[in-house]
């Protein structure tokens, strides 16, 4: 058989395991058996089908009756080939846990296997029968695995390019809050901890480490799922992504381990999950002085750096524009159209919050007001007025921009 181009990884590998070719049969088969011996040797343990010191015994055996000793046209492989021809939606995962519990009482109830383990009751058969909770249980366990795989190609990525700092500040903002069940840290502690002065730096960091775990978990997943043909491996595999992150994002079901994590705290939780569609902001910015630690650095930093945009003035901080003699109307338009773009942003990416995007529009409103007797925004201007009183109100601006902004205030109010 021609195999397609197009066609998932697993596949390719799950015909040359069930076709009579020597020299890739045992690369193949040795790729194959390493994918899912830990999750299948997990399985039996976590449901009870056999001790631990059984287990790898077992999934081994069954390895071998079912792959290794049958013809390859007649083995396990080659009767799923033919099975997802007819039933194209199968999980390959869950006919390898059923066909592993059929193996298992097999040796339970065999005349041979019998002599070999007098001790077990012939009762214990029935237990062994594979459940729609087992099921379950293996893909939970299955999910666990391909996270951990994940995590670890990600985390050695990061190591290997210099990237020690963003995957830090992953690991405080994901991964420490989901296995421990707890808040993140602050903007403050992550920032004095890790020596962070940008804060630019903590959301290149989250985002960098985010799309990469993306792009190595949906190739860890294009890697095992099966499907012949290049359509159907894209739908599959984006199946795949949403139900192995919905099992993963289950509390208490999350069981991985990283040398950053303390595994005896997490054990004690019982509710660890992995779920990335969570807003760091939340935590990072959690009260009024994390918001001063945060805007004392962005106010020194050059406004392109964090409003994203070329032009002449753009290496000015805030602090500089303020303080400008006459700032450039053109600049400051460049600057109110900026903040107001980005802190309207829908998207977990965005990690400085939208209040701070909200005193930098204001500004750039209240000294073009100033400086050049021009209103930027379409908004009434008592509206503007009142926004601009209440931001002079909060702790967390620096003396110049509370001053800047009640100045605004006060001619717009009479405008």
């Amino acid at each position: 058989m021609v195999l397609l181009e197009s066609e998932s990884t697993i596949m390719s590998i799950l015909r040359a395991v069930g076709r009579d070719q020597e020299t890739q049969r045992a690369r193949y088969l040795d790729r194959f058996c390493q994918t899912y011996t830990t999750p299948l040797v997990r399985f039996l343990i976590v449901t009870g089908k056999a001790a631990q010191e059984e287990a790898v015994e077992i999934v081994q055996d069954f390895w071998l009756k079912k792959i290794l000793e049958p013809k390859p046209e007649s083995n396990l492989i080659a009767k799923y080939l033919e099975f997802v021809v007819k039933n194209p939606d199968a999980s390959f995962r869950r006919y390898l846990a059923r066909s592993l519990s059929n193996h298992c009482i097999s040796l339970y109830q065999g005349p041979d296997e019998q002599r070999r383990r007098r001790s077990i009751p012939i009762e214990k058969t029935a237990e062994l029968a594979v459940e729609s909770q087992h099921e379950f249980e293996f893909d939970v366990i299955w999910a666990n695995h391909l996270l951990q795989t994940v995590l670890e190609s990600v985390r050695s990525e990061c190591f290997r390019k210099g990237h020690e700092t963003k995957w830090m500040i992953f690991v405080a903002l994901v991964l420490r809050p989901n296995l421990m069940d707890c808040e993140a840290e602050s903007y403050r502690v992550i920032a004095q901890r890790l020596q962070i002065g940008n804060p630019k730096e903590i959301g290149n960091g989250w985002i960098t480490v985010k799309r990469m775990f993306h792009r190595h978990f949906e190739l860890a997943i294009r890697d095992y799922v099966p499907s012949p043909t290049a359509n159907g491996n894209a739908q599959a595999s984006k199946r795949e992504v949403e139900e192995v992150m919905l099992y993963l994002a289950k509390a208490g079901k999350l069981q991985i381990q990283l040398p950053e994590i303390d595994n005896q705290e997490v054990s004690l939780t019982g509710r660890s999950r992995f779920d990335l569609n969570i807003d760091p902001r939340v935590s990072l910015y959690s009260d009024e002085s994390d918001l001063k630690n945060l805007w004392g650095d962005l106010a020194d930093l050059p406004l392109a750096d964090w409003l994203q945009f070329d032009h002449a003035s753009a290496l000015l901080s805030v602090r500089q524009l303020i303080s400008a003699p006459e700032p450039s109307l053109d600049f400051l338009r460049l600057v109110h159209r900026q903040a107001k773009v980005i802190g309207r942003m829908k998207t977990s990416e965005m990690v400085l919050p939208p209040k701070i995007f909200g005193a930098i529009y204001l500004i750039a409103i209240s000294l073009a007001k100033q400086h050049h007797g021009v209103n930027l925004s379409s908004s009434a201007p008592k509206r503007l007025s009142r926004q601009m009183a209440k931001y002079a109100k909060v702790t967390w601006i620096d003396e110049d921009a509370r001053k800047v902004l009640l100045s605004g205030s006060q001619m717009l109010k009479t405008a």
